[in-house]
């Protein structure tokens, strides 16, 4: 990501073929958010066991206020962790 702020970044003192490029400049850009967020998603996917360590805190938590009801464990769902700050 730091790659593509340098290169959308004006220089005053080179001259950017990036930003004069029109529709290319377009297409650059949305490549660029494909690729950033392509890697967010493959970076959420490859540590999900670092990203699940509050949550197995809460749902301990949440199985230990039930006391007297009978628990199926098949309706907690399926664990998908996202971070509050993925769009989308």
């Amino acid at each position: 990501m730091d790659f593509y702020s340098f290169r959308l970044f004006s220089h005053h003192t080179e001259f950017s073929t990036i930003l004069r490029g029109g529709k290319l400049l377009q297409e650059f850009m949305v490549d660029a958010w494909a690729t950033t967020e392509q890697n967010r998603l493959r970076y959420l996917r490859m540590n999900q066991d670092v990203l699940r360590a509050d949550v197995y805190q809460g749902l301990a938590d949440a199985l230990g206020t039930i006391v007297n009801e009978e628990i199926n464990l098949n309706n907690l769902g399926r664990r998908i962790i996202l971070p509050s700050t993925h769009i989308g």
